[in-house]
């Protein structure tokens, strides 16, 4: 990839010598690219592929590899994943019990794997100890089963889009006839 990740190599020029040397960094590690990065965090199958060129999970690389690439992910991808709005709410509902917030990295928690690959118990007291710092209202109870229930009737009670505007043109023409 002579161009470099993103296309950046131009805005960085360099020597014949370094050129080589770049060239050489980036058949080595052509799975640090972004777009493979963003593979990796969606779960998908790229970023173990054995070269850039194979697709959708064919010469995949060894096992070593795989496992280099994946620790590697994990140390460059963004450790604070966690503070996003939809861990604080898996934390807010759930609390220990959380599926998303207690995991060790992004992809596990995408997977709502946090049971199975759990961070670290003092990392876990860091991330509620902040989270308790900085959510926005106190963490709410869990609805209760009959709560649930009613708001499910509540919810099947009410109109569907197609009666709404019927209501609504019905309201309309009332309004004009009163007139």
């Amino acid at each position: 990839e002579t161009e470099g990740f993103a296309k950046q190599a131009c805005n960085t020029p360099c020597s014949r010598a370094d050129a080589v040397k770049r060239d050489q960094w980036y058949r080595e590690n052509w799975w640090k690219a972004p777009e493979y990065v963003a593979d990796w965090t969606a779960g998908g199958e790229q970023w173990c592929a054995g070269n850039m060129k194979a697709k959708d999970g064919e010469d995949p690389c060894g096992q070593a590899e795989r496992e280099k690439r994946d620790t590697w992910y994990r140390q460059a991808s963004d450790n604070e994943w966690w503070k996003e709005p939809q861990y604080l709410e898996d934390w807010k509902w759930d609390g220990q019990e959380g599926t998303a917030w207690t995991a060790d990295c992004r992809q596990n928690a995408n997977r709502r794997g946090g049971q199975e690959h759990p961070c670290g118990e003092a990392e876990a007291a860091a991330r509620e100890q902040w989270y308790m710092a900085n959510q926005e209202a106190p963490r709410p109870a869990k609805p209760s089963k009959a709560e649930l229930t009613r708001r499910d009737n509540w919810y099947r009670t009410q109109l569907s889009d197609d009666s709404k505007a019927q209501r609504m043109e019905w309201l309309r023409e009332r309004r004009e006839n009163e007139k």
